[in-house]
């Protein structure tokens, strides 16, 4: 599979480049990791500039190979996407029942959540007993978590996934390259962009980005 990720130009240089290592440097739906968009250009863009579109220097996205192979057996993945077998399967958000490994409950005991039960666990640690701020868990256990962005819940094509731990390690190892990058944005075209829904992220896509690497966004 293809992962993209907006960041900063200059931050994407130098991780492409081999001088900065991914790091778990964001907090999100899944805990704490790395996030990426799997298979969606569009969507990679979309982050790009609605969280980086300012960024003095400019911003761009990283387009990372990774495959099969990468995926060590070292290390659990927790993936929430199901092909409607899954118990409890959500026709909705195409997910289902997935036994988890609860950090505090001990490495060998696992809790059956939904994926909805699982977000919910990770914005309010504390109602169910947990240690960490919102957004912040690391799940050490999983290298790797995939399901529904809470953005665009109910768009089944687009899947975020998180790496941390041994994940973050296997990335680092992959080839990766810049894909599309761009200037920093005026104000007015920033206001514009932040409007931009993901649901429509393909819109945006075909109209300025399709076909090219570099785009200087000026809208208005």
């Amino acid at each position: 599979m293809k992962l993209y990720r907006g960041l900063g130009l200059t931050l994407a240089q130098q991780i492409v480049s081999g001088k900065e290592p991914i790091a778990p440097t964001s907090n999100g739906e899944f805990g704490n990791g790395s996030y990426y968009w799997k298979d969606d250009l569009p969507a990679g863009i979309m982050s790009a500039l609605q969280y980086y579109g300012q960024k003095e220097g400019g911003w761009a996205v990283i387009e990372i190979e990774f495959g099969k192979t990468d995926i060590k057996t070292t290390f659990p993945i927790l993936n929430f996407k199901d092909n409607g077998k899954g118990k409890n399967y959500d026709e909705s958000t195409k997910t289902a029942l997935r036994p988890v490994v609860v950090p505090e409950f001990g490495p060998d005991i696992a809790v059956n959540l939904t994926f909805s039960e699982f977000r919910d666990i990770n914005a309010a640690p504390a109602e169910y007993a947990l240690h960490g701020e919102k957004h912040t868990m690391a799940w050490a256990h999983y290298g790797i978590i995939a399901g529904p962005c809470a953005r665009a819940p109910l768009d089944t094509n687009l899947v975020q996934v998180k790496f941390a731990g041994a994940g973050i390690d296997a990335l680092n190892t992959c080839g990766k390259k810049i894909v599309m990058q761009g200037a920093p944005l005026n104000d007015t075209t920033f206001k514009r962009v932040s409007k931009w829904k993901l649901e429509a992220r393909n819109t945006s896509f075909n109209q300025y980005f399709v076909g090219r690497n570099t785009v200087n966004l000026v809208i208005g």
